[in-house]
């Protein structure tokens, strides 16, 4: 469709590595990426997370970024490559998915593309780039309603989001089904979108929409200002095209030749989290991650990745311990005995709501990949004293301490779905000695 859109592209805690960190200069290399990113520096943002990934060749979230910044250069192919790898590495991350799917309608797999943001909902069902991107990939199957669907989700859960509105107001206006033509709806949307990004594109579907509204002398002065504002913008023999219908008195109807809008890469705004009191609204802080007094019986976590490697699931770990959240790793067999993986996790919960929660505060703050789980089995570090603390720092255990409600400390490692697991991730400490027991937290 000739608006589809290319878009969003996304207790105490003591913890010592079997492997090693991410060091400062991959850290370094991902924050200048990330600048670039946001500035539309594209093959600048592509060297920086380059050499991110040289430094880290597990960093998923480097391979990711610099999959976004090659669709700003138009190489969707790239782009592809990259976000399959950040999946291949983490195959949680919703945003890896979602924005997959936004490259894939780039190369016209449309039906692929639907299956990638279908994948991004099920680990994010609040995921509104995803409802977008599905969305755009409906429109371009010809397929208006589920598209006028998922756009409506998407600015649902966020109504800060300016890409679902642009695309509502793009269908209402210019699609060729008249039975999904709307004037109004494609002018109140656009406007919307307009107000909160002044984007010459936005402009365009605005001026579109005000023509099938028959207020032709207004959406040439928009269009008038869509090619002064837009420079030498490769869509500006369109722009022209465009101008010419409404000086004519003609609205505009799809024909179907897509435009690709590159420019548009930063994730989308995230709306904010707010209680009314009155008809003020109050901003509220972000769940606890962790819980530091729990009862004798926390067999819930919040699962923040998944991994198959233990040097990312560390790696990410780390991150996370460094934001301030409680997070450690464990270990789950695969179910058909093909080996397994090693999950990141955070928190210690007595009821699956309240891991729900965290789980959701988590999401709000950008991890997208957080899932509430029960791993009642724990590995107890038996009457540890500190020279055994001190002795798991030298042989870089990774370790945490939950208190119960009456104070006392207990000292964990992991959290297992099964038994099974537990034992397993076990054999380690007890080939250097310690004095374990397999437990339920």
């Amino acid at each position: 469709m000739k608006k589809t859109i290319i878009l969003c592209l996304i207790g105490v805690i003591l913890a010592i590595p079997f492997f090693p960190v991410r060091v400062t200069g991959a850290e370094n290399w991902y924050e200048q990426g990330i600048s670039f990113l946001d500035s539309g520096k594209y093959e600048e943002a592509i060297e920086a997370f380059s050499l991110s990934i040289e430094t880290l060749p597990y960093d998923y979230k480097s391979y990711n970024k610099r999959g976004i910044a090659y669709i700003g250069t138009g190489n969707t192919d790239r782009a592809v490559s990259d976000f399959t790898k950040a999946i291949e590495l983490n195959p949680l991350l919703e945003d890896a998915f979602s924005n997959r799917c936004a490259a894939l309608c780039g190369r016209g797999n449309y039906d692929q593309a639907i299956e990638d943001c279908s994948s991004a909902l099920e680990i994010n069902p609040r995921s509104a780039k995803a409802y977008n991107n599905r969305g755009i990939a409906w429109i371009n199957k010809g397929s208006f309603e589920k598209a006028i669907d998922d756009c409506i989700k998407a600015v649902e859960i966020n109504p800060g989001y300016a890409d679902p509105l642009n695309n509502l107001a793009w269908i209402y206006a210019t699609c060729p089904d008249e039975k999904f033509r709307s004037g109004q709806k494609a002018v109140s949307y656009a406007e919307q979108a307009v107000k909160l990004s002044p984007d010459p594109y936005y402009m365009d579907t605005l001026a579109a929409a005000l023509a099938e509204n028959n207020r032709f002398e207004e959406a040439v002065e928009i269009q008038e200002k869509v090619i002064a504002v837009a420079g030498d913008n490769k869509n500006m023999d369109v722009y022209q095209e465009r101008l010419k219908l409404y000086k004519a008195h003609k609205p505009l109807r799809d024909t179907r030749s897509v435009i690709l809008h590159n420019e548009k890469t930063k994730e989308p705004v995230k709306p904010p989290s707010t209680a009314t009191v009155g008809e003020t609204p109050v901003t509220k802080a972000p769940e606890q991650i962790h819980s530091s007094t729990c009862g004798d019986n926390c067999p819930y976590t919040v699962q923040t990745a998944s991994f198959t490697n233990y040097r990312i699931s560390y790696d990410e770990a780390v991150k996370l311990r460094r934001k301030g959240e409680a997070a450690f790793n464990s270990y789950v067999s695969a179910r058909k005995g093909t080996g397994g993986w090693y999950r990141v996790h955070t928190g210690a919960f007595e009821t699956r709501l309240e891991a729900q929660k965290a789980a959701s505060g988590l999401r709000e703050i950008g991890i997208s990949g957080a899932i509430a789980v029960k791993t009642p089995y724990v590995i107890i570090l038996d009457s540890a004293s500190g020279k055994d603390l001190q002795r798991l720092e030298s042989d870089k255990i990774l370790y945490y301490t939950v208190k119960d409600k009456k104070g006392r400390e207990k000292i964990f490692v992991g959290a297992f779905e099964t038994e099974k697991d537990a034992t397993y991730f076990s054999a380690r400490l007890k080939e250097k000695g310690y004095k374990i027991i397999i437990g339920k937290r």
